[in-house]
């Protein structure tokens, strides 16, 4: 607010087409590593569905009257692709506590599926877990309205907003 004659002293739709000032050319190559931590397997009543939680569905009242096996699915390969800090995954196994008798687990989707032999594994769809296998339950969406992809949340947000009441 205070600084005027500045590169972003304009539209946003200016924003979108300009090109990159000068000041913000030079670049450097950087490693984001997570740090997941070590978990045992889970274990794994056979006879009970399998229901996947992860870093996109942590709900605590998802299934919560059936009686099922509940990992939190930490899988590297995600992480890698999208790291996050050491606050944000001690946030998500935090929230993770309230879902009961939730088991951690860092590991693969496919080493999970190989442990566990009974019939019925559940999750939430979600765009960046395409590879589970079982049953993809929908997400209660905020705005069911607005589908497709968006390449930023501020994109997404601008088709949204015409829908707030």
């Amino acid at each position: 607010n205070h600084q005027q004659n500045t590169f972003l002293d304009t539209t946003y739709e200016n924003i979108e087409s300009m090109f990159m000032p000068d000041v913000l050319q030079p670049t450097i190559d950087v490693m984001l590593q997570t740090g997941l931590p070590h978990t045992a397997l889970p274990v794994l009543n056979q006879s009970q569905p399998l229901c996947i939680y992860n870093s996109y569905n942590l709900d605590p009242l998802w299934h919560a009257d059936e009686n099922c096996n509940r990992i939190l699915l930490l899988e590297p390969s995600h992480f890698k692709k999208f790291p996050v800090g050491e606050n944000v995954l001690n946030f998500i196994i935090a929230l993770a506590k309230n879902i009961s008798n939730v088991q951690v687990y860092a590991g693969e989707f496919n080493e999970l599926q190989n442990l566990y032999t009974g019939s019925s594994i559940y999750f939430k769809q979600h765009p960046a877990f395409l590879h589970y296998k079982g049953t993809a339950e929908a997400h209660e969406w905020m705005y069911p309205e607005v589908n497709g992809y968006y390449p930023s949340f501020s994109a997404y947000w601008k088709k949204c907003e015409r829908f707030l009441k």
